[in-house]
């Protein structure tokens, strides 16, 4: 699910996955990020994945993370933190974060909520 909310930094997308994430899940975010020009050219991603149960594999992963780079290109920035507590979705989680580094578009992820608000915010 997506949502775009408010806190003191400002306007930040929000996402909760809470059962099975198809990759077909995820370029529905990578289309609602590409077609949403409400969005702030700095843009913020929280995704809480703590109750997460993907069916696509790293081979796909990487094919998505190539697509949003393309994406990426219409922002500033964009920060996307990742909330996982499953060893298998952080190791996916740090696959993505490898390749992300340096790039308009930057992924980390994250064992606690607290964490990564501090890393989007700062």
């Amino acid at each position: 699910m997506f949502e775009k909310l408010n806190d003191k930094h400002g306007v930040y997308l929000n996402v909760t996955n809470i059962s099975v994430t198809t990759l077909s899940d995820m370029y529905n975010g990578v289309n609602f990020i590409l077609n949403d020009n409400t969005l702030p050219r700095d843009l913020r991603i929280y995704e809480d994945s703590r109750g997460l149960k993907a069916t696509f594999n790293l081979k796909e992963l990487d094919k998505l993370i190539k697509d949003l780079f393309e994406v990426s290109e219409k922002y500033k920035s964009i920060k996307h933190a990742v909330v996982h507590n499953k060893s298998m979705y952080v190791a996916f989680g740090l696959f993505a974060e490898r390749l992300t580094s340096g790039k308009i578009y930057t992924m980390k992820v994250f064992s606690t909520p607290e964490a990564a608000w501090n890393w989007l915010n700062n």
